[in-house]
């Protein structure tokens, strides 16, 4: 009996793990076709410290 509930846990174990793989790969796909995620690293790192330092300029209340 107890070995068979362990099969079992190993086998819902497993399971998840599969769905978990599937799961990341569709987020891959999803993510591929965002635009933004078409864009040079180096690119959006000029954008993000440009927002960056607009920001820093104005006070926030």
């Amino acid at each position: 009996m107890n070995s068979e509930i362990k099969e079992r846990i190993a086998d819902h174990k497993a399971k998840i793990n599969e769905s978990q793989v599937q799961i990341a790969r569709y987020e891959r796909c999803l993510n591929a076709r965002i635009p933004i995620a078409r864009l040079p690293s180096e690119l959006l790192a000029e954008i993000f410290n440009f927002y960056m330092d607009i920001n820093l300029r104005v006070p926030h209340y």
